[in-house]
C-alpha cells in the first residue's frame, strides 16, 4: 500500500471500467471502451467480448487461411460491434455455429424475436448487399423470415427454423412441396427492383475463362471445360429468359422448419431457371455413394423433369459444374 501509515481508505468495488492496462490484450477493451463511450450510451450490464470468442473451426479453415490479416480485423470488429447488436436485437445468448466458411454465423436467443440466427459477412467477402437484396426480393413462401440487417456491423438477423434438418430427397413429399413454391414464384429478372444489384451468371462463367491464368492446377483441361460450356450456354440458353435465382439452392440451403422446407444463404444470381435445380441434383449425387452416379443422376432428372426439361436440366447441370 502506498498511503502514509495511519491512512484510512474504503474498498469501492462498484466502480466500473477502471481498467488496469499490464497487458496487450487489456488495451484492446479500453479503445473499445473509449469509442463505445464517446457515442454510445452505456448500459449498466455492458459485457465486453474478445475476438478469439467468434473464431470457429469454419473460419479458421477458410478466411483465416486466406485472408489472415483481413478476418483478424474483421473478428475484431464484431467483438467491439456485439454489444451494440445485443441492445439493437435484444439478443442475451449465442453459440457459434463451427461449420459457416463465408462468415460467422451465430444461433442467438433474443428477448424481442425469440430463437433467431444472426449473420456476419466481413467486407472482403463480396455477398453482403447481395444477400440482404435476395431475402428481400425472393419470395417469403420458400425463403427463411428475414428480420432486420445493420449496415454498420454488416450483419443479417434471421428468423431461426426449428428442427433444421437439412433436406433429404427420401423427404420426397416436403422436398416437392418446397420445389414447387419455388417453381410457382420465381420471377422474371425484369420483374425485379433494381436487377444490377444481382450476379450475372453468363458474365460470371465468361469472367472465369479470362482469370484462366490465375488457376493452378490442371489450367489447360479447365480452360477447354470453360470453352466448352460457355459455346453449350451459348447454343442452348442464350435465348432463355433469365429469372431471380437463389443460385445455391443444394440440400445444405434446404433446412426444415416446423412448416415444411425453407431456404437460407441465397446467392442472387440472374440466371436461367435450372440453376435452382442443378445444385440439389450435383451436391445429391456427390453425397450420395450406395447409389451407382449414373443412376442416381438418371433418378434425380427425372424427379425434377417435373420443374425443367430433363435435357436442359442435364445440359446445365455440365454448365455449372464447370462454373
Amino acid at each position: 500500500c502506498q498511503l502514509p501509515e495511519g491512512s484510512k481508505f474504503y474498498l469501492n468495488f462498484d466502480f466500473k471500467n477502471n481498467l488496469k492496462l499490464t497487458y496487450d490484450f487489456e488495451l484492446q477493451y479500453a479503445e473499445y471502451m473509449l469509442d463505445y463511450l464517446r457515442g454510445k450510451k452505456i448500459k449498466g450490464n455492458l459485457k465486453i467480448y474478445d475476438k478469439s470468442q467468434f473464431i470457429t473451426e469454419g473460419i479458421r479453415y477458410f478466411l483465416m487461411r486466406l485472408y489472415p490479416d483481413k478476418t483478424d480485423a474483421w473478428l475484431g470488429k464484431i467483438a467491439s460491434e456485439y454489444s451494440r447488436l445485443a441492445d439493437l436485437w435484444g439478443l442475451k445468448s449465442f453459440i457459434p455455429s463451427q461449420t459457416s466458411r463465408y462468415g460467422l454465423v451465430l444461433f442467438a436467443e433474443s428477448e424481442i424475436y425469440g430463437d433467431v440466427v444472426v449473420k456476419f459477412i466481413p467486407d472482403f467477402v463480396d455477398r453482403f448487399e447481395t444477400e440482404i437484396a435476395s431475402y428481400q426480393e425472393l419470395s417469403p413462401d420458400y425463403m427463411c423470415e428475414f428480420l432486420g440487417y445493420d449496415d454498420a456491423a454488416r450483419a443479417m438477423l434471421l428468423r431461426r427454423v426449428s428442427p433444421a434438418k437439412y433436406a433429404d430427397f427420401n423427404d420426397n413429399i416436403l422436398l416437392t412441396e418446397f420445389f414447387d413454391k419455388v417453381d410457382k414464384t420465381i420471377r422474371p429478372i425484369k420483374a425485379v427492383n433494381e436487377p444490377e444489384r444481382f450476379l450475372d451468371y453468363y458474365a460470371d462463367l465468361q469472367q472465369k475463362l479470362k482469370d484462366i491464368d490465375t488457376v493452378p492446377f490442371f489450367r489447360d483441361r479447365i480452360k477447354e471445360h470453360l470453352q466448352t460450356a460457355i459455346a453449350m450456354y451459348d447454343r442452348h440458353f442464350s435465348d432463355s429468359p433469365l429469372y431471380l435465382c437463389h443460385g445455391d439452392l443444394h440440400a445444405f440451403n434446404i433446412i426444415q422448419g416446423k412448416d415444411g422446407y425453407v431456404a437460407v444463404d441465397p446467392l442472387g444470381i440472374r440466371a436461367p431457371r435450372e440453376l435452382e435445380y442443378v445444385r440439389f441434383i450435383r451436391n445429391d449425387i456427390l453425397n450420395i455413394r450406395s447409389f451407382g452416379m449414373r443412376e442416381r443422376l438418371n433418378l434425380l432428372l427425372s424427379y425434377f423433369s417435373r420443374w425443367a426439361g430433363k435435357k436442359s436440366l442435364l445440359l446445365f447441370l455440365y454448365i455449372d459444374t464447370v462454373y
